[in-house]
């Protein structure tokens, strides 16, 4: 059994002595610059600001808007904070609520996402006002679009009859330089536990809004039946001629669709990363990240919230680093931010261009460390779990689930000593998964363990969890020891300092969609032999081209990769580190629906979530 490495106690941080003490405050960064995408996401953005912009200022006068709290995070990345809300004449914001605040506005506009929740949340806010006999013309934006579910709640209501109903058509979010997400934040239970296939469509809509930007896509891979739907859907929609022809030659040359059932190990497996892991165990939502003071290493229990993006230097080098990597790297930042403030110029000692050499390097040098201060303190909240023994053993127990060298008595026994449920189930789940499920006595066995030490609440999970075949009795024998050893997916001796195999992403093991994307970036394909050794098919499509010119030639080397069901931050390392490989000839974006883990989809399948009501438009 070998033990994980990460080395975080060897090293001491400090930039000044005094600096330690100093109150916490919010990394400087801000929203993403999206200068250094490989594809031009900044029209993107204008678009999407373009359509807010035009659907507000065609109401008149000051507008009070109130804004649906699933949107105010994925919304920021298109107005830029309430820059353009205020531009449009936006003179009051405020949170959704059954009963909302005082305004004066002469116009109410509703953000809303057509969520049954939430649209009955802004009903009982305006039968309010009517009740209240407050006169002012109310408005219902919706993102994307009013759906058939929207429609008849606030038709039954009577709503309908006192508002504006408008869609944005405002869908997709830059997250980073090459990161896109739709922000459909249930889309795993919905469309596999509930067969709700509206985020197929809405993924089909994303995919041919970015062709009209930047041409028509010529090669197509879907990996798994969602996928294919989704690539079905866009070919569907140029056939029945829906789209604007595209002259544009292409920027994109392949599309890489991914269902998330094909890969369904991977959102269970601990990612090791710094970016992973402050997700795993913080929570990033839309780039960001809240956490307290006192996790951070400070006294106080003060709430900060930090940006995680490439506007901030240090994350954007230390993002997809394991975290063994990370430790040694801030070590060396410390360092560097010493000897750049000990090189300020000594009174009576330095000419003048040395003084205004320091002067103009000054603002740089508070950045760094600004930017020092928050990642050793996030380091600090990362460390003091990853550095306990019952990590450490989790994570061991892991691996030698993904190397096929355990039972699944070993993990149901971790309850008896204290082990939380979702780490019980995480690894319950994964050995079901590898080994195509338990037997059934073992199984059932399993069941009444958990069912015993966390209580009845969990037969709602664990029923759920069997529906979706993540946790069930074995029926056959499955593919995945080929696959584990034909695509090399476990990997010994990764320490994680060496970037040089996607394994360093979990110290180990490189997630099977990483591996796929790296044989179809490498090979130009998925062999027969893996596609047969998959659970789900594999198909490629060629799109014919109309240029302007004529000529079909590709300016460069891109792929877009698109992720149905959401992806881990692990795969986004595993794919950012395709670009290392010498003979790699691609650059990658990254589309998904949304941005998972398996702490998330167990949470969500613990509950009794309602589909997502986003039907297909009318």
């Amino acid at each position: 059994m070998r033990r994980l490495e990460l080395h975080p106690k060897s090293v001491r941080f400090s930039t000044n002595e005094n600096e330690q003490n100093n109150p916490r405050s919010a990394s400087m960064a801000t929203l993403p610059t999206l200068v250094s995408s490989p594809l031009n996401l900044v029209a993107i953005r204008d678009d999407e600001q373009k359509k807010l912009k035009q659907l507000l200022t065609e109401i008149e006068g000051e507008k009070c808007i109130v804004i649906d709290p699933f949107l105010s995070k994925p919304l920021n990345f298109i107005t830029e904070g309430v820059a353009l809300l205020k531009q449009c004449g936006a003179a009051q914001i405020m949170s959704l609520a059954p009963v909302l605040g005082s305004f004066t506005q002469p116009n109410l506009v509703y953000f809303l996402m057509p969520i049954a929740k939430h649209v009955n949340t802004a009903i009982s806010s305006i039968h309010k006002l009517q009740e209240q006999e407050i006169n002012a013309r109310v408005f219902l934006f919706f993102f994307p679009y009013c759906t058939r579910v929207a429609k008849e709640l606030l038709k039954e209501s009577g709503v309908s009859d006192v508002c504006t109903v408008m869609n944005t058509d405002v869908n997709i979010y830059p997250l980073d330089d090459d990161i896109l997400s739709l922000e459909i934040s249930s889309c795993y239970p919905d469309l596999y536990l509930h067969n709700d296939l509206t985020s197929l469509q809405l993924v089909a809509d994303a995919i041919c809004s970015m062709e009209q930007f930047y041409g028509v896509i010529p090669e197509i891979t879907a990996i798994g039946a969602n996928a294919q739907a989704v690539v079905d859907m866009v070919l569907q929609s140029r056939v029945e001629g829906r789209l604007k022809e595209v002259d544009l030659p292409p920027e994109i040359s392949r599309l890489v669709v991914i269902d998330r059932s094909a890969d369904p190990v991977t959102p269970f497996v601990t990612p090791l990363t710094y970016e992973g892991l402050i997700n795993e165990l913080l929570g990033i939502e839309c780039g960001s990240v809240t956490v307290s003071e006192k996790a951070m290493g400070k006294q106080s229990d003060k709430p900060v919230l930090i940006r995680l993006n490439n506007s901030d230097s240090f994350f954007q080098e230390l993002r997809d680093e394991n975290i063994a990597r990370v430790v040694r790297s801030l070590n060396e930042k410390a360092i560097q931010v010493k000897e750049e403030s000990e090189a300020r110029p000594q009174d009576g000692n330095s000419t003048i261009n040395e003084i205004i050499d320091f002067r103009y390097k000054l603002p740089e040098l508070i950045q760094k460390k600004k930017f020092l201060e928050t990642h050793l303190g996030l380091l600090n909240a990362v460390t003091t779990v990853t550095n306990s023994d019952a990590f450490h053993a989790a994570w061991e127990l892991e691996h030698q689930v993904l190397a096929g060298e355990c039972t699944p008595q070993d993990i149901a026994a971790l309850a008896d000593v204290g082990t939380p449920l979702a780490t019980v189930v995480r690894l319950l789940v994964l050995w079901s998964l590898v080994n195509s499920g338990l037997k059934p006595k073992v199984f059932d066995e399993a069941r009444a363990s958990v069912t015993q030490f966390f209580g009845l609440p969990t037969l709602l999970l664990l029923h759920n969890l069997q529906k979706l075949g993540l946790l069930v009795p074995r029926e056959a024998a499955g593919n995945f020891a080929t696959l584990r050893s034909r695509m090399r997916l476990v990997q010994d001796g990764v320490d994680g300092l060496s970037m040089a195999d996607m394994s360093y992403v979990t110290s180990g093991y490189a997630p099977l969609s990483g591996r796929l994307l790296q044989a179809l970036t490498l090979q130009g394909k998925v062999s027969d032999e893996i596609a047969r050794l998959l659970a789900a098919p594999v198909r490629e499509t060629r799109q014919v081209l109309r240029t302007a010119s004529g000529d079909a030639t590709l300016r460069k080397k891109l792929q877009l990769v698109v992720f149905v069901g959401g992806v881990t931050f692990t795969e986004i390392a595993a794919v950012r580190q395709l670009k290392q490989l010498a003979n790699c000839n691609y650059e990658t974006a990254i589309l998904t629906t949304n941005i998972l883990n398996g702490s998330k989809i167990i949470r969500e399948l613990s509950e009794e979530v309602p589909a997502i009501p986003i039907p297909p438009r009318e």
